[in-house]
């Protein structure tokens, strides 16, 4: 699994992606999600302001059961752009949109 995410550290010491989203991540939450999820963290870097982080799930396990745990990790900046319609029919067809299909 590869995820590629907002970095809290990045946001405190450069502002870089300032106003992206509400939620950003830090290396300590990766952690603590590899952990508990029975996974292995392959690699992990920062890039552009976000955390890159590539995990290999090594045992078979059920999502974290303690959910306090998992929110914990993430930092919270409220104010972040909200793209509004994003949940809307329309714009779903817009982002989906193959010029090659029409």
């Amino acid at each position: 699994m590869i995820h590629l995410v907002p970095d809290a550290v990045e946001l405190k010491e450069t502002a870089v992606w300032k106003s992206h989203g509400n939620d950003y991540y830090t290396q300590e939450f990766f952690e603590n999600l590899a952990e508990k999820n029975g996974c292995k963290i392959l690699a992990e870097t920062i890039l552009i302001g976000h955390q890159c982080v590539c995990l290999q799930k090594v045992k078979d396990a059920p999502f974290m059961r303690d959910k306090r745990s998992f929110g914990r990790r993430i930092v919270k900046k409220w104010g972040g752009l909200v793209y509004l319609g994003c949940n809307d029919k329309g714009y779903r067809q817009f982002v989906n949109y193959n010029p090659a299909s029409h």
